[in-house]
């Protein structure tokens, strides 16, 4: 059980190697990275850079991809992310082996969940990709 005592990614940084946490706590601390992650670019780009990126103007509006995609967001944004796809890697990590403690869990379920659990990894580890991959730089 992970009661809630207040946000997550603030008392995981505060004492991270003292205790072991549960999925759900780390799972929680991503999202909250992943918000606070959305929010910093935006209002960082919007400051450095009033006028709309390139994205932008392509697309017609203001979208928060453009906003992450470009600088100077883009420098805050990658490491960021970088920890964002840790904690969730993490959390799938946890929940794979707390699978592997429960005896009346049928083999297709756990294999159901284990094939997810990968999935979910291996998407926010790809799309970690996104910040460090850059065509035509």
């Amino acid at each position: 059980n992970c009661p809630w005592k207040g946000p997550a990614a603030w008392r995981l940084f505060r004492s991270y190697l003292k205790e072991v946490r549960c999925p759900e706590e780390l799972a929680c601390a991503g999202g909250e990275v992943l918000v606070l992650l959305l929010i910093a670019s935006g209002v960082l780009n919007y400051a450095v850079n009033s006028e709309a990126p390139l994205l932008n103007k392509a697309v017609g509006y203001r979208s928060l991809w453009a906003d992450i995609s470009s600088a100077p967001a883009l420098y805050l944004v990658g490491p960021l992310q970088g920890l964002v796809a840790f904690l969730f890697i993490r959390a799938f990590n946890l929940e794979t082996l707390r699978m592997n403690l429960m005896p009346n869990l049928s083999a297709c379920r756990y294999w159901m969940a284990y094939v997810l659990n990968c999935i979910a990894g291996l998407s926010f580890a790809a799309f970690s990709l996104n910040f460090v991959y850059r065509s035509g730089t």
